[in-house]
């Protein structure tokens, strides 16, 4: 635990990385640079934390002798760190996914993902492998467990969408938008040209059925934050 509180700072602090950055961008609804994050996040996750596995794989008998391991324990804890190495990549993926899912507000998947990865899929491995290989089939649960979940991750979007498919719009089970939507754009370099631009968004929503009165306050705010920006 000492030891994997250390080199799991990682993973965490990708976890953190996802969830802080995408409450911004969910909060803007901005899927497309949400979908960015998460295939950013997912790429340097699996690189980064396989390349931590590997050292911490290396460097596992000199790390289970540095906590005090003596005699035969030295063997048994070498094993278990270097099985556990195994399961850092795997996690990245894990702590990706579930930092998305918070925030796009996915809550009841991920807890039921959490019981299943944190109880009922090791206490299984456990109880099956624990009798049959011993102390080391204990520890082997942790690469199962994160094994599932990461295949449950991916394969319960493809079953939802009856396609397998690693674009982040279906791993992640975002809705599709209406691409056919009515859309304004209205250059803007100079001042007249932000004050002008009231009365084009007014026109704009009343033609898209807006109310009068949330037209106007919808021209004055345009106008408003066009001023400030070209300011």
């Amino acid at each position: 635990n000492s030891i994997g509180g250390i080199f799991d700072a990682v993973n965490v602090g990708f976890g953190a990385f996802v969830l802080m950055f995408g409450s911004v961008i969910v909060g803007e609804r901005n899927n497309e640079l949400l979908k960015v994050l998460f295939k950013t996040s997912l790429k340097l996750g699996i690189i980064i934390c396989g390349i931590k596995g590997i050292v911490f794989a290396a460097l596992s008998k000199p790390f289970a002798i540095l906590f005090g391991a003596e005699g035969a324990l030295v063997g048994e804890a070498t094993l278990l760190l270097a099985l556990y190495a195994t399961t850092m990549p795997l996690n990245a993926i894990t702590q990706t996914f579930v930092a998305t899912y918070q925030n796009l507000g996915k809550l009841r998947y991920i807890n039921v993902l959490y019981v299943f990865s944190c109880i009922v899929f090791p206490l299984c491995c456990s109880m099956l492998l624990g009798p049959v290989f011993g102390s080391t089939g204990v520890w082997l649960c942790f690469g199962i467990s994160e094994f599932l979940a990461v295949t449950v991750l991916f394969t319960v979007p493809w079953i939802k969408l009856r396609k397998i498919s690693l674009d982040p719009q279906h791993l992640l089970m975002l809705e599709e938008k209406d691409s056919d939507a009515p859309k304004l754009s209205i250059p803007i370099s100079t001042l007249s040209e932000a004050i002008g631009s009231s009365e084009a968004v007014v026109e704009f929503c009343k033609a898209n059925g807006v109310d009068s009165r949330r037209c106007m306050l919808s021209g004055l705010c345009c106008e408003e934050m066009a001023v400030n920006v070209v300011t």
